[in-house]
């Protein structure tokens, strides 16, 4: 089961990305919403974007006024680690947003510096983040 976690600024539950309404986000000011990968707009391991994730994440960016990134724990910057190319092959299937990686100063999707970088780039309020993980500890 996938868990829907809204970090600003309260915590909102909800089983799957299709169970989040634009008014949601809308109702709590959040302008950037980081997306993880798998499990939540993907299966394990598959970097086929499940039609039903990309409609709801493609109904999010069309009715909320904020930006959308990705955010994984895939690594870039170690090639023996580096999963690039299943993360380019999701980002052309979700319109090439920006995709956020763990690396040596990244501590991963949940990490507050992920959210701190994001938003400086969008200009936008940090506080004003949101996150959809299926996670949270990583």
């Amino acid at each position: 089961m996938q868990y829907c976690f809204m970090s600003s600024p309260e915590i909102l539950l909800r089983n799957d990305i299709t169970d989040i309404a634009p008014w949601e986000l809308n109702a709590r000011g959040i302008k950037l919403l980081g997306v993880d990968i798998e499990n939540v707009l993907t299966d394990y391991g598959n970097p086929e974007v499940r039609p039903k994730a990309a409609a709801a994440l493609g109904n999010l960016q069309n009715w909320c006024d904020l930006t959308t990134v990705l955010v994984t724990n895939n690594r870039n910057d170690v090639p023996e680690h580096s999963d690039q190319g299943f993360v380019d092959e999701v980002r052309s299937q979700v319109g090439n947003i920006p995709a956020y990686h763990q690396s040596e100063s990244l501590n991963g999707k949940t990490s507050p510096e992920i959210f701190r970088l994001a938003a400086s780039e969008a200009g936008v309020n940090p506080g004003n983040a949101a996150l959809i993980a299926d996670q949270f500890k990583s």
